[in-house]
């Protein structure tokens, strides 16, 4: 069984090394995709059931990145209106 703890902490394990080798990594949409993006599609889901996120309604996605979560969610929940937001610009 996934808990949250046991997800954040994979989460923060994995991104931890790639920020000490390559600061600007998190700047480049491309290379966080090839880094991180693999693992947030396969995790995404998971997150949704965990979450229990709604059918109906809407879904603020705060610091969305390249939009696995987001993606999750809509394909997920049809119903459902999914909004994701980044403060990068290298991600919209």
């Amino acid at each position: 069984m996934i808990t949250r703890r046991t997800l954040s902490a994979a989460l923060v394990a994995a991104a931890l090394p790639a920020q000490e080798k390559d600061p600007k990594m998190f700047a480049d949409a491309e290379a966080y995709e090839r880094f991180m993006g693999r693992w947030s599609r396969l995790v995404a889901p998971l997150l949704v059931d965990l979450a229990a996120v709604p059918d109906i309604g809407q879904v603020l996605d705060v610091g969305s990145g390249t939009g696995a979560l987001a993606g999750a969610i809509a394909e997920r929940k049809s119903k459902l209106r999914v909004v994701g937001i980044d403060p990068s610009k290298e991600y919209i």
